[in-house]
């Protein structure tokens, strides 16, 4: 690959005449709604442009004036290159039409063009396009990681959770009494363009989880609210709401793949136990009950996953290239004093 054939997207404009070759290339394959066009335009536009320091960095590959590649990229305030958006989305990746992409033309063309300090990316599934690239990459200064995992769950048609065969009688148990602990509450399912963006409810249930200490004071800023109501109106997001006397009182953010996999992205709930594993639970009674359902949990092992859903667990990966051998001992050296002082604070709490 001829590095002419590779460019380099950085203004806003040139990303929007993107969208009808980035949607043909995001068709191509069952990726994720994180590298769908509108997800990326709608991070980069109510997210990340909101800083100076942020620079857009996008590259495209062309074979024959055919788009075949995109990295959506992004050179942050300390001139790491990362996926847009990487620290929301629960998995990253490259798109393209199928054809090989060698990453070592990709890195020396950026080498070139940008001065940046090292590469991050993170959140990559061992299935992806940029593991892929990045496996097949000879680079002394490369650093794969194994770091936090995914977990999915495969639901047969029928009535949850008896359609799992891999349950046992303790997990079918568990998961029947959250949903009776709630089975008055009502359960909707909000979609565009049917039903408005319940923007006052998502605010009451963030400010009542910021109050209770479950989220810290900037989740769910009004700039991250701006960019969900973009991925609901652009269709790409549903909403799974547990509703109580008219009042919505826990709110599940799921995304939906092309062909047909539900991500379980963001959850708002108020204080009453159990309440966002029934919202899970009714949410996967709707799905299953007409059909096979693929689930995906997203991040995380969390306990109420496993405790509750028992899913397949998976690992996710980061990879970091740096310039030189001094940048990548330095990181390696930061990252266990970083842990050490993780462990230290977890004995003292």
């Amino acid at each position: 690959m001829q590095n002419n054939n590779i460019k380099l997207i950085e203004d806003i404009e040139r990303f929007k005449d993107l969208k009808e070759e980035w949607d043909l290339l995001y068709n191509c394959a069952l990726y994720p709604v994180f590298q769908s066009f509108s997800f990326n335009y709608a991070a980069w536009q109510f997210q990340l442009s909101e800083s100076k320091k942020n620079q857009l960095k996008i590259v495209v590959i062309f074979n024959d004036n055919q788009l075949v590649a995109i990295f959506p990229f992004y050179l942050d305030s300390k001139k790491c290159l990362r996926f847009i958006a990487d620290i929301h989305v629960d998995f990253c990746d490259c798109l393209t039409n199928n054809t090989l992409i060698d990453f070592q033309d990709v890195y020396f063309f950026l080498e070139k063009r940008i001065g940046f300090k090292s590469i991050r990316l993170i959140n990559i599934v061992e299935d992806s396009n940029i593991y892929t690239s990045l496996t097949r990459f000879n680079f002394k200064n490369k650093l794969f990681l194994s770091s936090t995992e995914y977990s999915t769950l495969y639901i047969e048609k029928g009535e949850f959770p008896y359609n799992v065969p891999s349950y046992r009688s303790h997990q079918k148990h568990r998961i029947n009494k959250a949903a009776k602990k709630h089975c008055l509450k009502e359960h909707v399912l909000l979609t565009f363009p049917n039903d408005a963006f319940p923007e006052s409810d998502l605010i009451r249930l963030r400010d009542i989880m910021i109050l209770g200490g479950i989220r810290d004071d900037n989740f769910l800023d009004n700039n991250f609210l701006l960019f969900i109501r973009k991925l609901y109106n652009s269709n790409l997001m549903m909403l799974g709401c547990l509703k109580h006397e008219g009042q919505i009182q826990a709110i599940n953010l799921v995304l939906k793949r092309l062909d047909g996999e539900l991500l379980f992205w963001i959850d708002l709930f108020n204080q009453e136990q159990m309440i966002n594993i029934a919202n899970y639970i009714n949410l996967l009674q709707k799905t299953s009950i007409e059909d096979n359902a693929r689930i995906n949990f997203g991040r995380g092992r969390y306990f109420y996953k496993v405790s509750n859903f028992a899913p397949c667990f998976k690992q996710l990966y980061s990879v970091y290239l740096f310039p030189n051998s001094f940048s990548k001992m330095s990181f390696i050296i930061f990252e266990q004093f970083r842990q050490i002082l993780r462990l230290i604070y977890k004995k003292i709490r």
